[in-house]
């Protein structure tokens, strides 16, 4: 027995049946997401939800491993990685509708009870300057650190658990006029 082209499709299709419960192929086209862009999209999801990766490895994985082409009866060895980092760029701008909508959706679908939200926060530092990094800012990390850059990281769940929102809260810097020392401003 030869095998010829060998692909998974166990997880995949178990991606596209949750994906298909809160019905997300319709909530990209209410984006304006065309059929190319949604089939990209879906690709680039399940592809990081099955293998984490770049968009270059969740490329290659689509090709040459994954049968998810297939279940949707589309060519992704004729995607061009660049259809891939701009559906990424067009999720992320999206990603506040997603992200409640997708809440939406799935509280509904579990029955769960929105009155209880815990917010936690946690931070990294990062070593050296991260001077290509415009979002790391010296402020007081959890370990106590205030010599290194840091991004502070919160997630808002819902009393269930579920993830409702996650953000990156970057610290900014202003100058006081008067005495020149530097004063971090609240969050946001």
């Amino acid at each position: 027995m030869d095998l010829i082209r060998p692909r998974t499709v166990g997880v995949e299709q178990v991606a596209l049946w949750a994906m298909q419960q809160v019905d997300f192929v319709g909530l990209l086209k209410g984006l304006g997401f065309t059929g190319p862009q949604r089939s990209a999209a879906l690709g680039s999801i399940i592809g990081r939800l099955v293998k984490p990766a770049s968009e270059l490895a969740t490329h290659q994985w689509l090709a040459e491993h994954s049968g998810l082409g297939e279940l949707l009866d589309v060519d992704y060895e004729a995607l061009k990685l660049s259809q891939l980092y701009r559906v990424s760029d067009r999720l992320y701008s999206s990603r506040a509708v997603i992200e409640r909508a997708l809440f939406d959706r799935v509280s509904t679908l579990f029955g769960l009870s929105t009155t209880i939200t815990l917010f936690d926060m946690t931070n990294t530092f990062f070593e050296g300057a991260a001077e290509g990094n415009a979002k790391a800012r010296h402020g007081r990390s959890k370990e106590k650190r205030s010599d290194c850059p840091l991004v502070t990281l919160g997630m808002v769940l819902d009393g269930g658990g579920f993830c409702q929102a996650l953000r990156g809260l970057f610290r900014q810097r202003q100058r006081r006029q008067n005495h020149g020392s530097s004063v971090v401003s609240k969050m946001g």
